[in-house]
């Protein structure tokens, strides 16, 4: 799947720079039928406020916080067009703590930092409230299925602490509320984004001493941050949007 060679691609690109095992890569696994076994865990109608969205909510939850993950929720409540509704975002570390977080940096390759830069990846896990049952497969449950299956796969890795030991950190968001209930506007849609952009910029952040950073809140903290959406269909063609991030894209490619 293309989440655990996003991975490896990161991990051959930075190998020299940090205290890595030569086999660690040996420690990449994963069992046949994996990534489909976890979609199926939540392909189906996932509407905000239903059951099935709060099983889907709960599959997420417990099967990251099984693999050791650290689980942290974004709950709130809103009005929105169609009436009040309580959402959840997802947000799942590991080795939150760290000095060091697995970042990607603005060059022609992979690095990691010495001070507390983020690498975030995420999904939506809901899906929108027509047509009537709805599954969004490639919006977004083959994109959460993807992150999952990453966690899965690299188990063994940060089972044996190659994180900890190189003081790194990993983040893995799932986003509540992105549909619209009927139109997406400045009030309608995005509603879990929005308000953890909003959480996160007002929380204060200091940067180590003598770091000669210059960070306020956690949005400061992201170095980057991949969105995975509407993927998981055959022969997909993704191209390079952004002249900012267009190296990173070739290196990863």
């Amino acid at each position: 799947m293309a989440a655990r060679l996003f991975f490896l691609a990161i991990v051959l690109s930075v190998g020299n720079s940090l205290d890595l095992d030569p086999g660690v890569l040996d420690l990449v696994t994963s069992e046949t039928g994996q990534f489909e076994s976890i979609l199926d865990g939540i392909l189906y109608s996932r509407v905000v406020g239903t059951e099935e969205y709060e099983r889907a909510k709960s599959y997420i939850v417990d099967t990251l916080a099984d693999l050791g993950w650290k689980i942290e929720h974004d709950k709130f409540t809103e009005d929105t067009v169609n009436g009040t509704k309580d959402f959840d975002n997802i947000i799942a570390r590991w080795n939150p703590d760290a000095p060091k977080q697995l970042i990607l940096g603005n060059s022609d390759r992979c690095y990691f930092t010495d001070f507390l830069k983020i690498f975030f990846t995420a999904c939506h896990y809901e899906t929108k409230i027509t047509p009537v049952g709805f599954v969004g497969a490639l919006d977004a449950a083959v994109p959460c299925a993807m992150i999952i299956d990453l966690a899965k796969t690299l188990d063994n890795i940060l089972d044996n602490q190659v994180l900890e030991d190189n003081d790194i950190g990993l983040t893995l968001v799932f986003f509540d509320g992105e549909e619209a209930f009927v139109f997406f506007s400045q009030t309608d849609g995005l509603y879990g984004s929005r308000h953890l952009a909003d959480l996160w910029f007002n929380t204060t952040y200091s940067p180590p001493a003598g770091s000669g950073l210059d960070m306020e809140n956690e949005l400061d903290r992201i170095d980057l941050f991949i969105l995975l959406d509407l993927l998981g269909t055959t022969k997909m063609k993704i191209p390079s949007t952004s002249v900012k991030d267009n190296l990173i894209f070739k290196n990863l490619a």
